[in-house]
């Protein structure tokens, strides 16, 4: 709900059709309908700000460096090349150009920092500048297989103990499975970031073919990490394969995700939401707390451990959950601390990539 977008008037400066119905609302309650509404988003928004800056110091900072985005020229030039502009994409990248929407919160599941640029389309990134660097692109770190390396060490005892309390329950029932010679490849093979390829491999594909990979991506997503604990179809068939590869893995994830309230009460509000209907007395969401360990385990590092480091040695950033976009200059010092993070956490380093934006 947060992301809704919400247009009030066309800029001065556009041309070209309207993606919104050009018609005159002269009803009055409508029009007081579209004004409250507005009123309240933007009431939201500014609530959701408050509360997160004030919960912990490095969000205050954060939220700083982010009041110092701002687009590049790019993105108003662009309006004029849209022969029509019902392109979502676009509308988005261009709300957040006028400040049209703004928001800045965590969720209650994976403790995850949502801002719009979080939820900005890939491809308008590049047009992100930093105050004062209007002429320089951001460059961004990207922790290859970044989902699959969290599932690889999320039950390591000194991040669990340290910083993701709520979750200590289950080392006992994740320890004798990371033992195992598969989890050890599992965990090896996300550390250097060649899951897919691997799987890729196994499965008979080219590891180069971009679109098999994109598809074994998305499979091993609702088949293995998001999924229930039963899977039907195409799904079914993936399992069956990532269980024969790593079956203390697929055990360890089955295990978690059978896990209830009884296990971990602090959590009572992910496994069995409240208001919340089953149609079977034992049914619950547990299959949900491999995806809430994962992301709450990427939070822990990124806000707790990554940011204050970075914000310390005066790196301006800003972060796309586990990704950090900052300026050219501070990149590979950024690189550098973000590894030194994970071996402070002891935890395996991941391969770390630097791009544009």
């Amino acid at each position: 709900g947060h992301a809704q977008l919400y247009r009030w008037k066309v800029r001065a400066d556009y041309e070209g059709k309207s993606s919104f119905r050009k018609e005159t609302v002269s009803k009055g309650w409508l029009i007081k309908a579209v004004l409250r509404t507005r009123d309240r988003h933007k009431k939201e928004c500014q609530e959701m700000v408050f509360n997160v800056a004030t919960e912990q110091l490095v969000y205050a900072r954060l939220l700083e460096f982010y009041n110092d985005i701002e687009f590049n020229v790019g993105i108003p030039k662009q309006a004029g090349s849209y022969e029509t502009t019902d392109d979502m994409k676009f509308l988005e990248a261009e709300a957040l150009m006028n400040w049209e929407f703004a928001w800045f919160k965590t969720d209650d599941f994976g403790k995850r920092l949502h801002t719009p640029i979080t939820t900005m389309p890939k491809e308008y990134r590049k047009y992100l500048r930093f105050k004062g660097h209007p002429d320089t692109p951001l460059m961004a770190l990207d922790i290859k297989n970044s989902q699959p390396y969290f599932s690889a060490v999320f039950m390591t005892s000194h991040l669990i103990t340290d910083h993701l309390p709520e979750f200590i329950p289950l080392l006992d029932t994740a320890e004798p499975y990371t033992r195992k010679a598969d989890f050890l490849l599992y965990r090896r093979l996300c550390v250097e970031g060649r899951l897919y390829e691997f799987i890729m491999e196994g499965m008979g594909l080219d590891n180069k073919d971009k679109e098999a990979r994109d598809k074994i991506k998305k499979l091993f997503f609702s088949s293995v990490l998001f999924s229930k604990t039963r899977v039907y179809g195409e799904n079914s068939r993936f399992r069956e394969m990532f269980r024969h590869a790593f079956p203390s893995v697929h055990k360890m994830f089955q295990a978690i995700k059978q896990s209830d309230e009884s296990l971990l009460p602090t959590l009572k509000n992910i496994i069995r939401p409240s208001g919340k209907k089953y149609r079977y007395a034992k049914s619950n969401d547990a299959y949900t707390l491999v995806a809430c360990l994962m992301q709450r385990s990427e939070s822990a590092v990124m806000y707790q451990v990554v940011a204050p480091k970075l914000i310390e040695k005066g790196i301006r950033f800003v972060t796309i959950h586990d990704s950090i976009m900052c300026l050219p200059e501070d990149a590979a010092l950024a690189k550098h601390l973000l590894m030194e993070c994970f071996e402070a956490l002891s935890l395996p380093v991941p391969m770390v990539s630097i791009e544009w934006a």
